[in-house]
């Protein structure tokens, strides 16, 4: 498995693909699967690889927000006491002037 450099601390500008050093990145090491990394590197242009494995990693973490947002509403919901249609017709039929 090879080790990719991960360079947070490079920025593109959106006009021209510079790479200008900002202080709201980080350098990262880890490890990917060889195939994976043959593939970025055939794929993904040099100097552009940062920005992709940092998009990439961006959507996967808001996947993962997603999936733990989704989990605390159904446990959630599991918690609460169910009200059919038919009490909630009952509880507004019994002051109708406050729900007009």
């Amino acid at each position: 498995m090879p080790l990719l450099q991960v360079w947070h601390r490079r920025q593109f500008k959106e006009d021209k693909n510079e790479v200008v050093y900002g202080k709201d990145c980080k350098k990262l090491n880890f490890l990917i699967e060889e195939a994976v990394y043959r593939d970025m590197e055939i794929l993904i242009a040099v100097g552009k690889r940062s920005r992709f494995v940092n998009d990439a990693l961006r959507m996967e973490l808001e996947a993962v927000r997603r999936k733990v947002a989704v989990e605390k509403l159904i446990d959630a919901t599991s918690k609460i006491r169910r009200v059919s249609n038919t009490d909630i017709a009952e509880r507004l039929a019994m002051d109708p002037r406050k729900h007009r």
